[in-house]
């Protein structure tokens, strides 16, 4: 079954190689997967940095903020969509 989550076409990745953020990659796809929710319905929300980027590698509605800051914005989102 296609995961609605990866993007159709390969996209470049800035990690480097063997960078542990590859299997958090890969369990945070399936794991969107398995809870079957609308790709419309999903906001990932991060601050700044390498592993900050992991929002911009998933085919869904994301928000970068501050570094460490990223709860204030997640809780607005999650408020204003329940």
């Amino acid at each position: 079954m296609e995961n609605i989550f990866e993007f159709e076409n390969k996209i470049d990745i800035a990690w480097c190689p063997g960078c542990g953020n590859y299997s958090i990659h890969k369990a945070l796809l399936a794991a969107l997967q398995e809870l079957g929710l609308a790709r419309e319905k999903v906001v990932l929300v991060s601050g700044i940095g390498q592993a900050a980027k992991m929002p911009q590698y998933i085919n869904a509605s994301f928000f970068n903020g501050l570094h460490g800051r990223a709860l204030p914005p997640a809780t607005a989102i999650k408020a204003c969509y329940p």
